[in-house]
């Protein structure tokens, strides 16, 4: 896979720098003191993330995370707070320095009712979800939840908690449904309560804010 480099004023194309071997998916893309961290796995395969420098166009390093085999769970999700570089792969939280690289922390996140995915960080908390469930737990913890703060009901097959998020103190869930017809999105404060069941179209898979 590759990374497009492309001219804001022009909206050409001025460069294209490959990244990742054959069947190796780019995902996402953060931004941090001007180095570029991309998250070099998709679909739960793969466990790398790439540091790369927009002033050389070189990949300066490479960060691996906990991964077994393509029959386990591998990165599905990243964020960057306050210095450091949390993962998520299934059923680790792995927390690293982000100048020296070396992981500091592991949490193991072992749930009978599946892998833990769609990492957020809001206000100092972390966020994640299993299945219809939403946990969370602080910056400095060492254990895994035991309990979820919310868990909502879904019908859907392949699209139970399809988009999340945490903005402004409210926990935002997107239900796919059948992807035939409209489907949900539910709105939640931080404690877990319900407060407002919204249709929408097919699919709803993502939330945007305008700050």
């Amino acid at each position: 896979m590759t990374l497009t480099i492309i001219n804001l004023e022009t909206l050409e194309v001025e460069q294209t720098i490959p990244l990742g071997a054959q069947g190796e998916a780019l995902e996402f893309i953060e931004e941090e003191n001007g180095k570029l961290y991309i998250q070099k796995s998709s679909y739960n395969l793969g466990k790398k993330i790439a540091v790369f420098n927009p002033t050389t166009n070189e990949v300066e390093n490479t960060i691996e995370t906990y991964y077994i085999d393509d029959n386990h769970p591998g990165l599905n999700s990243f964020e960057i707070e306050d210095g450091f570089i949390y993962t998520l792969s299934g059923n680790h939280l792995e927390k690293f320095n982000i100048n020296t690289l070396t992981i500091e922390s592991n949490v193991v996140l072992n749930y009978q009712e599946g892998d833990a995915s769609k990492l957020e960080i809001e206000d100092d908390q972390i966020y994640f979800t299993v299945g219809t469930s939403v946990y969370t737990l602080g910056m400095e913890d060492t254990e895994k939840p035991e309990e979820p703060i919310l868990t909502y009901n879904s019908d859907s097959e392949y699209g139970v908690m399809y988009g999340f998020e945490v903005e402004d103190n409210r926990i935002f869930v997107a239900d796919g449904g059948d992807f035939a017809s409209d489907s949900f999105v539910e709105v939640y404060d931080l404690e877990g309560n319900l407060l407002k069941n919204i249709s929408v179209g097919l699919g709803p898979n993502g939330f945007y804010f305008n700050d």
